[in-house]
């Protein structure tokens, strides 16, 4: 009979929140993805006839470009006696750890035998890797795949993962948070000429590698402000910390019976590597992209001008043209969606406070009700807020394309006068709030609204860029669900105020001034 193995691989979430920069949070998260591959690696050696369903590994891949796209889950199956694979598990795990804490000594430049027993004894107990046996009929149960039936097990075994241990200098601590030249010295460094890069650091990366910029770790200014434009814009100052996560990814699985469940795992695994490779190329650093979760630092505005909104547009049509061709090879299984969660902050935020703002904006309001939404978050230097919570579709009628389609004229018209029309804008929809209400309400035509708010000779100049404001608020008003707080009404659907919260961020586009 054959059995069943699932590992769940931690504490990820405990790691990252230690980091305080690009370089450290990158290294954060790849260690626990290269820690997954050696144990498939390992699995794969020591386990006769092991075939690993997630994730879909292949030992003859070699990336080059430092993305991680090893989920923290691994699912196989074998034909070995249930107590030989338990005991083979113990050793593989035991493994796993002692050479991850071999690769951070050597990080760290340890030499001494002690403290290189001590570093390994601290990854012992600090690394978590939790599995679980079973046969097929339970892993299999009710004609399901191994990942419905035996993942609630695993959610248990992390939710009852003991603490971790203790220690003010931990190996890790020290990896991430680096020395006195700077929290990177222990990943990446150049010193007397010579450079000195971790483990994680491919030895000769393609040019989709993401992580440095000529010699050096790429910082929050570069995530920033990626290609060094000074065209006296404020929002080089400020970038994002952008989560997603599958939608009714269970739903999906359950139609995955279980001798196709691989076909899901490499479906990931492609759609990863697409969504890792547009981030790299509009100017972002790809913290993670493992199975249906990815987890990237970007520009607002990236390389060509293109803006935040449309690189996310682009990864949630990669995700569905692949999902979607594989529910069509399923028998027409529904296609998943995407949600995101978008944090815009100063460049001198802290990078931990934007993560937990993303990670918030995802799983507590993007996920909470329909799904396949955008939370964004924009929190400017001089203490202002705002949030924007609307549908995830690129379709010519919703929210997000008008918003996309307002914040590309903003740029292509670029000139001195563009922000104070646009401030100009935003003060009289403000002031004449109630009759935007009312004609929303009444489902009137806004034209002659505009036209009479908006007929200034600065007006004129800029029309065709009004134009777009009112097709923005004219579709805002069909899509009740949209919902927004400028700090000025709290949280509210109304039309009119998620139109202003959107015009606040747009306007981040076009603001011009010294670097705040």
């Amino acid at each position: 009979m054959r059995n069943y193995a699932a590992i769940t691989i931690g504490p990820i979430g405990d790691t990252l929140a230690i980091a305080a920069s690009p370089g450290t949070l990158w290294c954060a998260s790849t260690m626990f993805s290269y820690l997954a591959g050696d144990l498939c690696e390992n699995i794969l050696a020591e386990i006769t006839g092991a075939e690993i369903i997630v994730p879909a590994y292949n030992r003859d891949i070699v990336y080059t470009d430092g993305i991680g796209r090893f989920h923290d889950r691994i699912f196989f199956t074998c034909e070995m006696e249930r107590g030989m694979l338990e005991e083979k598990l113990k050793k593989l795990c035991t493994d796993v750890k002692n050479t991850l804490a071999g690769h951070i000594s050597d990080a760290l430049g340890e030499r001494s035998e002690k403290d290189r027993a001590r570093t390994q004894a601290y990854i012992a107990g600090y690394v978590q890797l939790s599995w679980m046996v079973a046969d097929g009929s339970a892993a299999e149960a009710n004609g399901d795949n191994c990942i419905l039936n035996l993942s609630p097990y695993l959610d248990y075994m992390e939710l009852s993962a003991q603490g971790l241990p203790e220690e003010t200098d931990s190996p890790i601590v020290r990896l991430l948070s680096g020395t006195a030249d700077g929290s990177n010295f222990y990943i990446h460094h150049r010193r007397e000429g010579k450079t000195n890069a971790c483990w994680l650091i491919p030895k000769n990366p393609s040019n989709a590698f993401q992580l440095l910029k000529g010699n050096a770790v790429r910082d929050i200014g570069n995530i920033a402000n990626p290609y060094g434009l000074k065209d006296g814009r404020k929002i080089h100052s400020y970038f994002a910390v952008v989560q997603s996560d599958g939608d009714n990814i269970g739903t999906f699985l359950s139609s995955c019976p279980p001798e196709r469940v691989r076909e899901f795992s490499k479906c990931c695994i492609e759609y990863a590597g697409t969504a890792a490779k547009l981030v790299g190329d509009y100017g972002g650093l790809t913290i993670y992209a493992g199975g249906d979760d990815l987890l990237f630092l970007a520009p607002v505005e990236g390389k060509g001008g293109k803006n935040l909104l449309t690189l996310c547009s682009e990864i949630s049509q990669e995700f569905e043209k692949r999902f979607e061709a594989l529910g069509k090879a399923l028998g027409g299984a529904q296609t998943p969606t995407l949600s995101f969660g978008i944090s815009v902050n100063y460049e001198k935020s802290p990078l931990y406070e934007a993560l937990e703002d993303a990670k918030r904006l995802l799983f507590s309001e993007a996920k909470e009700g329909k799904k396949q939404q955008i939370a964004l978050s924009m929190h400017k230097h001089s203490g202002k807020s705002v949030f924007l919570l609307f549908p995830n579709c690129g379709a010519e009628k919703t929210p997000m394309k008008k918003l996309i389609d307002l914040i590309d004229t903003s740029a292509k018209k670029q000139t001195d006068k563009t922000d104070a029309v646009l401030h100009s804008i935003l003060y009289q929809i403000e002031t004449f709030r109630t009759l935007f209400t009312t004609s929303y309400e009444n489902h009137k035509n806004t034209q002659d609204l505009y036209d009479n708010l908006f007929d200034s000779a600065a007006h004129d100049m800029g029309r065709s860029y009004i134009n777009k404001i009112k097709a923005l608020g004219d579709v805002i008003a069909a899509f009740p669900d949209c919902s927004a707080d400028n700090e000025k009404n709290g949280i509210t659907h109304e039309p009119v105020d998620v139109l202003t919260s959107m015009l606040r961020f747009a306007k981040l586009y076009t603001e011009k001034g010294v670097r705040e």
